[in-house]
């Protein structure tokens, strides 16, 4: 795998002496088509793995019951049931079926937020001895994560198709629980916009951990970064890219950049073709559907591109 500082050296390389071009337009370039190629396919080196450790539902018993007063946003309880882990945990309080977000103040005091961190006024009547629970479906993902590929726990769970328009209409108020999660969704991102969330359904009412794996969103390069994608692919795509820009500096009767921003954009497709048929036996699943018997030793291939048809082979 090559460096920033080699492809760099090759796109200058390909373009021959151009003074009008420095280094740093290079590596921009370099960059910006990095990112558009890196992210718009699935190459096996983007995959990372990744847990999330499930929080149990809690819920109160006779000592703990909360007061809650109208038009504030704190909730005291008889007894002392909170932790400071507890922030950001999902709570829903008596009969309401509304759900809110937690702060914690103190072991006897919450306050109850909307989805942004900002305190929420009980919209209901001031009531003593209410039941609670607080439980969490919202998760976060690592900070260098754009999508989901796969996640598991005791089984595989699935993305619920629908997304969360779906979820409210099966389940609005988050009622449902289970020791395990069967379904996980997109929940968009964190109040600081640094990394994307995941809701799990139902609420789990065991703590365990759960594994997974993400596609990795194209890093910030520097002179030194390793650059995981085939070198050709994008040293052609950048010197596409770096003819464009030449093309545009020297006006528009110089037709030779243009010229060689389309070779170079060709061979780029060109190359991208044969590593994605190597990429995808990487990051797809066998679709073999051949038999073979044990004693002939034979060799099913079970790649996207070859599929055995050795169905009925007499033994």
């Amino acid at each position: 795998m090559a460096l920033l500082s080699d492809i760099t050296s090759r796109v200058s390389t390909l373009l021959g002496t151009e003074a009008s071009l420095s280094t740093t337009e290079i590596e921009s370039l370099v960059q910006t088509r990095y990112e558009h190629i890196y992210e718009t396919w699935y190459w096996s080196k983007r995959l990372r793995d990744f847990g999330i450790s499930l929080v149990a539902q809690v819920t109160s018993g006779a000592s703990d019951t909360v007061t809650v007063t109208s038009s504030s946003a704190t909730v005291t309880s008889a007894g002392t049931p909170f932790t400071s882990a507890m922030t950001g945990r999902q709570i829903q309080i008596g009969d309401d079926p509304q759900y809110f977000f937690v702060s914690f103040t103190d072991t006897a005091n919450i306050k109850i937020q909307d989805g942004e961190g900002a305190d929420y006024n009980w919209p209901g009547a001031t009531a003593s001895g209410q039941s609670w629970r607080i439980f969490k479906t919202i998760y976060t993902l690592p900070t260098t994560a754009r999508d989901v590929v796969s996640l598991a726990g005791a089984f595989p769970i699935d993305e619920l198709d629908g997304g969360r328009a779906r979820l409210d209409v099966m389940d609005p108020e988050r009622l449902t629980t289970n020791t395990h999660p069967t379904h996980w969704l997109y929940a968009g991102s964190n109040s600081g916009l640094t990394a994307r969330e995941i809701e799990v359904w139902p609420i789990p009412t065991e703590a365990r951990l759960l594994r997974g794996q993400f596609n990795r969103e194209a890093p910030i390069l520097s002179a030194a970064s390793t650059i995981d994608m085939p070198t050709p692919v994008l040293v052609f795509a950048a010197a596409a890219d770096a003819c464009h820009l030449l093309h545009a500096k020297q006006g528009s009767q110089e037709t030779m950049w243009e010229q060689k921003a389309l070779f170079f954009e060709r061979k780029s497709l060109e190359v991208m073709k044969d590593y994605k048929i190597g990429e995808l036996e990487l990051t797809s699943p066998p679709t073999q559907i051949g038999r073979a018997p044990s004693y002939t030793r034979a060799r099913l291939l079970g790649t996207d591109y070859e599929v055995s048809h050795q169905i009925d082979t007499p033994y």
